[in-house]
């Protein structure tokens, strides 16, 4: 089949990688397998220093585009190199070591089209896998839709970035992502999105999500996080006092468990304790998290994290 373009596709997609031409095959096969054949890829690398380059030739699809970095510059910067250069109506991102549904992007520009402009983007339900740590299988199905940034800022629903897909003329409004952000940086830029716009929701799973329990990188997650919280304090307070708070705890409990699920028990205490002073009301599910962190901090042998998932390499995530 031709798939070379005159016109500019219906939809661009954005693969960022990092060392991962191991499971890159398998994201890639994910897209090209599409019912939706209208797209440009970009793949950019961000100075891998494998087989990523032959793996991406070897494909042989005229809808691919590569971009290669020189130097590392993080997954924001990443990202950022592939919205420069799309064309699509619709943009989607996908980690390269997670995996779409053939009917993932046809579903969501149905959904889309439907859709007057103010609701800017759509997320889908997925299969999650987390691996390393609490292992945990589960699927993922999201409910939430309209005017959301509130609920993102105090913890109600997620958005995995896979699941993810935006209409390419928001950008002039919202701009790209932070590069400032070594972490979070798709958090920052769902709250400008989604400050400006509606989401919808596609409760179905579309999308096979691959965690990893990535170690030595709470320190970091928490910078990014004190960050991202000073950027859109204005945002944050204009909720008033007890929300405002309540964003705040959320954060402090998400940090909590990010420095116990890598064994530093004193640090999560730490956080967990600022957490609950700040605002104890905080839903039931995150005292259990932070209870099963802390007995397995406390009595179990910390998990050697798996080399391998499905012939799959999970040691560390994109760019």
């Amino acid at each position: 089949m031709d798939y070379n373009q005159t016109t500019d596709p219906l939809v661009t997609v954005i693969i960022p990688t990092y060392n991962r031409a191991s499971v890159l095959y398998y994201a890639l096969h994910s897209v090209i397998n599409q019912t939706v054949k209208d797209i440009e890829i970009y793949v950019v690398d961000d100075a891998s220093t494998d087989s990523t380059a032959q793996l991406v030739k070897s494909f042989g699809d005229p809808r691919i585009h590569y971009i290669q970095f020189d130097t590392n510059k993080k997954a924001a910067a990443a990202r950022n190199a592939g919205m420069e250069q799309a064309r699509g109506k619709y943009i989607a991102f996908l980690d390269s070591d997670d995996e779409w549904l053939p009917t993932k992007l046809e579903k969501q520009i149905k959904c889309m089209e439907a859709l007057s402009d103010d609701w800017g983007c759509c997320y889908t339900g997925a299969y999650v896998s987390k691996m390393g740590g609490l292992t945990r299988h589960r699927v993922y199905e999201p409910r939430k839709l309209g005017n959301l940034v509130k609920d993102l800022l105090m913890g109600r629903f997620v958005i995995w970035t896979p699941t993810f897909m935006f209409r390419r003329q928001c950008l002039d409004e919202v701009g790209l992502m932070d590069v400032k952000l070594v972490r979070s940086q798709d958090v920052d830029f769902y709250i400008r999105l989604l400050s400006k716009y509606k989401i919808m929701s596609i409760e179905e799973p579309l999308v096979n999500i691959y965690l990893a329990l990535n170690k030595n990188l709470a320190r970091v997650a928490a910078e990014s996080r004190c960050i991202l919280l000073a950027k859109h304090k204005e945002l944050i307070d204009s909720f008033g006092v007890m929300p405002s708070r309540y964003v705040y705890s959320i954060s402090d409990m998400i940090q909590a468990e990010a420095f116990l699920s890598e064994g530093e028990l004193v640090k999560g205490l730490t956080y967990f304790k600022q957490a609950v002073v700040r605002n104890p009301f905080l839903p039931i599910r995150r005292y259990l998290a932070i209870s099963r962190h802390i007995a397995s901090a406390l009595f179990s042998e910390r998990y050697e994290e798996p080399a391998a998932v499905d012939g799959r390499d999970m040691s560390s995530r994109d760019a």
